[in-house]
């Protein structure tokens, strides 16, 4: 992705363009995608907070009701950061 946003590349957010260009021009090697319900990571800035799922142990779950690994924009949802602050202490 560096080679990708070097300048001109300098407005904020352009990671996320050129990370879906990567992908829908299928530039990554062994790449697999998912729903974002679906897989490892999920994207939640869109989604309420009350339409996330969490296990037993406090943890947000996929649609699987498999642990997210990565949680993508998390910091729009102060009520999840206060969840999985404890996970950081």
């Amino acid at each position: 992705m560096l080679e990708h946003l070097t300048p001109p590349f300098t407005i904020p957010g352009d990671d996320t363009a050129v990370h879906n260009y990567l992908i829908h021009t299928r530039q990554i090697p062994d790449m697999a995608i998912f729903a974002n319900e679906d897989g490892p990571v999920m994207t939640v800035g869109y989604k309420s907070s009350d339409s996330m799922s969490f296990d037993g142990a406090g943890f947000l779950s996929n649609a699987a009701g498999k642990i997210v690994n990565t949680i993508h924009q998390y910091d729009r949802h102060p009520q999840l950061l206060e969840k999985l602050s404890f996970l950081y202490a």
